[in-house]
C-alpha cells in the first residue's frame, strides 16, 4: 500500500509543476506523469499507461483533479474499471475540496467517495449507451419511413452480444467524437472507412 500522484498537463504552455507543488503535501512515494499531452483519448499518454502497469493493491492514487486521468466518458469507465480490479482508490483532490475536505479523511472514506464516483460513473454510462440506442431505433424508424431499412443488422452497434464488435463500436465513436480523421480510425481499428462512414452516420456525429 502507498501513496503515488498522477500529473497531466495538455499544453506547453502549461507546467506541470503547479501540480506537484500542490501533491508534495501528501507525502507521495511515486509521480507519474504526461506533459503537453491531451486527455480526450489515451493515445500517447505513456504516464499513464506506466501507472496502470505499476499499481498495486491498496494504492492510493492522487490527482488534482479527476479529469487529470480523463476527459471522456468511455475512458473514464475504462480507467476506473481496472484501477478497481486491480484494488486501487483514487483520490481527486478537487472532489475533496468541492465536499469541504480541508484534510484528507481516512482511508476508509476516501474508498467510499471511490465507490461514488464509480457508481456515478456506470450510471452516466449507461445512459450513453442508452441515448446512442434511442438514436439508433430512431434512424430505423426513420429508415423503414422512407423505405430505406433493409432489414439487417449492422455488425458494430451497441447492442451485439458479441463484447469485441461491440468494444469496436464504442471506440469508433469516442475516435470520432475527438474529431479523429475516419482513414486513420479504420487503419489502426482494422476496420473499412465505409464501416466507419456507417457508424459515424447511424450516430448522427
Amino acid at each position: 500500500m502507498g501513496r503515488i500522484a498522477y500529473m497531466r498537463v495538455s499544453s506547453d504552455d502549461l507546467s506541470i509543476k503547479n501540480q506537484r507543488q500542490v501533491l508534495e503535501k501528501y507525502n507521495i512515494e511515486k509521480y507519474f506523469e504526461d506533459d503537453a499531452v491531451s486527455g480526450k483519448s489515451l493515445d500517447g499518454r505513456n504516464g499513464l499507461k506506466e501507472l496502470l502497469k505499476y499499481v498495486r493493491e491498496g494504492d492510493f492514487i492522487y490527482v488534482v483533479a479527476l479529469d487529470r486521468l480523463a476527459r471522456n466518458q468511455v475512458d473514464q469507465e475504462r480507467i476506473s474499471a481496472e484501477l478497481s480490479i486491480k484494488g486501487a482508490v483514487v483520490v481527486p483532490l478537487d472532489l475533496l475540496d468541492m465536499l469541504g475536505l480541508k484534510e484528507v479523511p481516512t482511508e476508509g472514506v476516501l474508498k467510499m467517495v471511490w465507490d461514488v464516483i464509480n457508481v456515478v460513473t456506470r450510471y452516466k454510462a449507461e445512459q450513453e449507451r442508452k441515448d446512442m440506442l434511442r438514436r439508433q431505433s430512431e434512424g430505423i424508424k426513420r429508415a423503414k419511413k422512407e423505405g430505406k431499412y433493409k432489414g439487417t443488422l449492422p455488425r458494430y452497434r451497441s447492442d451485439t452480444k458479441n463484447r469485441k464488435d461491440k468494444n469496436t463500436y464504442f471506440e469508433v465513436l469516442k475516435r470520432l467524437e475527438n474529431n479523429q480523421p475516419m482513414l486513420k480510425i479504420a487503419e489502426e481499428l482494422g476496420i473499412s472507412r465505409n464501416t466507419v462512414k456507417k457508424i459515424r452516420l447511424r450516430a448522427k456525429i
